[in-house]
């Protein structure tokens, strides 16, 4: 016995097929980040020596408020900070 199979049909199933690999895929991806990200948090803090708490870090976070308030100062700036 055999079976007639439309090409298109063909197209659309292999589409269909990789379209659901994909987003299983990006629901693992997801998972595996969610899971792991406050292991690779701390491993990038220790590797460079910025983590919460530490001179280097409150050094950053002061620079930042500096740079926050001059970009206030001018409506240019304001306009900057409100894009983001």
């Amino acid at each position: 016995m055999s079976v007639a199979v439309d090409e298109d049909q063909i197209k659309e199933l292999k589409e269909w097929l990789f379209g659901r690999v994909a987003d299983d895929n990006d629901i693992v991806v997801d998972d595996l980040q969610e899971e792991f990200s406050p292991y690779f948090e701390e491993v990038e803090c220790k590797a460079e020596n910025v983590c919460k708490g530490s001179k280097e870090y409150q050094i950053n976070m002061e620079q930042l408020a500096g740079s926050i308030a001059k970009l206030k100062e001018s409506k240019e700036g304001e306009e900057l900070l409100n894009i983001w």
